[in-house]
């Protein structure tokens, strides 16, 4: 399972003026293309070509079309966008599967680690669990805070809210934190009952 993940630089807000000129082309003598994703400076391909590491994409000319990944990850770009501060990256889902007779057959987290000034969109993202008898849990890390979003029906760690606000909904809770500048490190885990036999977790844009 593939979902679109997308990260915040911490970057200015653009004037209204500004959000009419055209995106700012690659360094002369940069790439200005991956594949089918333009790469607009401060974004560059190659040493010299980047503002700061973090910017530095690396591309992989071994498939066809050419593809884009932040640094040296395995985060796969899909869209980048100068003036709304945002990156659109790949990220595989989380599963946990059993057989007919509850016995785990697989299981798999998803998680990635973001360098500052990169977080993620409290925004444009959602948490996704499917399945019955679930149990999921979205989980970040901010310096020595541990933020938690999950599929349950409170929230049973306050603490984990202790830098932003806790909503308790049905089924549910969500703890809506800052977009900051340290680094954010994520993972998702999920757990079901031997009732079931798929449960995905996710995020989607």
């Amino acid at each position: 399972m593939v979902v679109v993940v997308t990260i915040l630089p911490a970057t200015p807000t653009p004037t209204t003026a500004q959000s009419l000129l055209p995106p700012r082309l690659a360094l002369p003598g940069c790439p200005d293309h991956c594949g089918n994703l333009t790469i607009p400076y401060p974004f560059g391909i190659g040493d010299g070509c980047y503002l700061r590491r973090q910017f530095n994409i690396t591309c992989n000319y071994s498939t066809q079309p050419p593809t884009a990944f932040l640094i040296t990850s395995n985060l796969e770009i899909t869209n980048i966008s100068p003036y709304d501060g945002e990156l659109q990256m790949l990220q595989s889902g989380a599963s946990d599967c059993y057989d007919a007779r509850g016995n785990s057959t697989e299981w798999s987290s998803a998680w990635f680690d973001m360098p500052p000034p990169y977080t993620i969109s409290e925004t444009k993202n959602v948490f996704v669990a499917v399945g019955c008898d679930t149990l999921a849990f979205f989980i970040g890390y901010r310096d020595e805070e541990e933020y938690t979003t999950g599929y349950i029906d409170e929230c049973k760690a306050p603490i984990s809210c202790s830098m932003g606000t806790c909503i308790n909904i049905p089924g549910s809770y969500n703890c809506i934190k800052d977009n900051g500048r340290a680094k954010l490190s994520l993972l998702v885990i999920i757990s079901l009952g031997q009732g079931s036999n798929f449960l995905a977790a996710a995020l989607i844009r």
